[in-house]
Parts: structure tokens; C-alpha cells; sequence
């Protein structure tokens, strides 16, 4: 049986369907093998390309059956109709540089939400009103943050590990060892995915990142485990947006 994610970014049982844009051929087949329904989207042309086919730049699940997405994603917008979600559209389109490409870039696990909210799509901000709400200066703030479980997270953010240090078991680690196209360096967050209660999903080998062990402990102190394929440089995907989990 399958259900809404009543969490979003934490599922309790495997994922069932995600929304993902283009990711590596061996990360493609693991989800194919494990069950996971890959909803894609049209490429945004109108911002920076390494972020274009980011799941985490055109989505946002605020849990149970409602998903904010770009207004301009009328393809997936119907996929999702179909499938019984409420869905909210942004006021306006994701396009621009930054910040005006950020505005469904806020990370939710649980009742929590981390984002530079001044950014953020008005609709949003209208349906996170009872979620507990953490201001930071990091607009790509979704790319920036692991949810590990609804206390505890990795980012390798500076000003995010600021604000939320006193409120969540968080571990810092260093930018690097991520490739995002063009760019000096890819997130954390956009590396990877929360695929079952406790599973992460690294998109590329994990243990090829600098603190890889610091990782893979923290990971071991929530109870959770790394899944991943070998030998694949670690890649900034833009993450997945979780939707829906077997039970």
C-alpha cells in the first residue's frame, strides 16, 4: 500500500514516488530497482543551468497531499493533479539570478522550517504558518541542509549551523568534493535524499567526500545508513522532493 509522506523529507517507509530531475545512469537504476516512481519536469531556462533541472528549486512538499511547484511547470503540475495532490502555484515563475530563483528553496522535515523566508513564494509562506520557523541567511537553503531526522541534520553552511545549533544535533562540514556543473562546488543537500525512515541516499560515493567519516558516524549515531553508488564523484542533483511511501 501507498501513502502521502505525512512528514516532508522524512519518510517512514521506503519512498514510493518523488519528484527528481536529471541524475547520474546508476542512481537512476536504484530507484528503478527499489520501486521508486521518478516524477520529472521540464528544464527552467529562465535561471542558472546548473540549478535548471533541480527538483529542490521547482518544488516544495509541505506533507500530506499538498505541494507547492513553478507555475510554469504545467506538466508536472498535471502529473501531480492526477495523482490526488493539492497542488499550490507560485505567484510567480521561478526565474532570474538569485535570490529570485530561491523562492520554493526552503527545507522542511517535519514541523520545521529553515529558510532566508524574505525570498520565499507568498503561497508558501501562507501554508507554513504552524511549522517551526528558523530565518537564515543561506537563500539555497533546501541545497544546504540533510535532514537526518526531525532533531537532527548536516549542512555545509556556515550561517545555517549558526542559527540552528542551539535547537538541533547538527554536524557541519566542509564545501567541497560536490560537483554542481560550472560551479566551485555543489550542497549537501542537493546530494542527497532521506529515501526511508533510516536511509540516506547519496547521489555519488560519499566515502570520496573529506569528511566522509564524520559523516557516516553522524549518520550511524541517528540510526541510519548510507546507500550509494561506488566510485561516482558525489553530485548536487538538487536532492528529490519525497511525495509519497510504501507502508
Amino acid at each position: 500500500m501507498i501513502k502521502f509522506i505525512d512528514k516532508p523529507n522524512l519518510p517512514e517507509g521506503r519512498v514510493a514516488s518523488a519528484i527528481c530531475g536529471q541524475i547520474p545512469y546508476e542512481c537512476e537504476l536504484f530507484f528503478k530497482e527499489n520501486g521508486i516512481e521518478i516524477l520529472n519536469f521540464e528544464p527552467n531556462n529562465h535561471i542558472d543551468i546548473a540549478v535548471s533541472t533541480h527538483a529542490d528549486m521547482c518544488a516544495l512538499h509541505f506533507g500530506g497531499n499538498k505541494v507547492a511547484v513553478d507555475k510554469n511547470q504545467i506538466n508536472l503540475i498535471h502529473k501531480l493533479e492526477l495523482r490526488g495532490f493539492d497542488v499550490v502555484k507560485t505567484i510567480e515563475p521561478i526565474a532570474g539570478e538569485y535570490p529570485e530563483d530561491v523562492k520554493l528553496n526552503v527545507a522542511l522535515f517535519g514541523k520545521n522550517a529553515v529558510g532566508a523566508f524574505s525570498y520565499s513564494d507568498k503561497n508558501v509562506l501562507e501554508r507554513i504558518t504552524e511549522f517551526n520557523k528558523y530565518t537564515v541567511k543561506q537563500g539555497y537553503t533546501k541545497c544546504s541542509i540533510l535532514p537526518v531526522n526531525e532533531k537532527a541534520l548536516i549542512t555545509d553552511d556556515m550561517s545555517v549551523f549558526k542559527t540552528l545549533k542551539n535547537a538541533f544535533d547538527i554536524l557541519l562540514i566542509e564545501k567541497g568534493d560536490i560537483v554542481l556543473g560550472r560551479h566551485e562546488y555543489g550542497f549537501i543537500g542537493g546530494a542527497s535524499a532521506k529515501i526511508s525512515k533510516d536511509e540516506i541516499y547519496f547521489f555519488g560515493d560519499i566515502r570520496l567526500h573529506r569528511n566522509s567519516d564524520e559523516i557516516l558516524a553522524f549518520l550511524d549515531k541517528h540510526h541510519c545508513k548510507a546507500v550509494y553508488p561506488k566510485n561516482i564523484q558525489l553530485t548536487d542533483v538538487g536532492g528529490i522532493v519525497s511525495l509519497t511511501e510504501y507502508i
